[in-house]
């Protein structure tokens, strides 16, 4: 298992909240960021990261 740390971001790439999640494999975890995402449209953009390293981004109108 892998931990990633979710940052769920505003309109203007400021830091609302994060999450760390435990998931099998990245490819999970995108997954994963896409469906929370979804469900909090009050959310603009999470980013995963790995420690200090960026994983992936995606946004409200990329998140289907």
């Amino acid at each position: 298992m892998h931990v990633y740390r979710f940052y769920f971001l505003d309109a203007q790439d400021n830091i609302e909240t994060f999450e760390d999640i435990e998931v099998g494999s990245l490819p999970d975890a995108i997954a994963r960021a896409r469906l929370m995402l979804k469900q909090r449209p009050h959310h603009r953009v999470v980013e995963i990261w790995a420690g200090n390293k960026w994983i992936h981004r995606a946004t409200q109108d990329r998140a289907a």
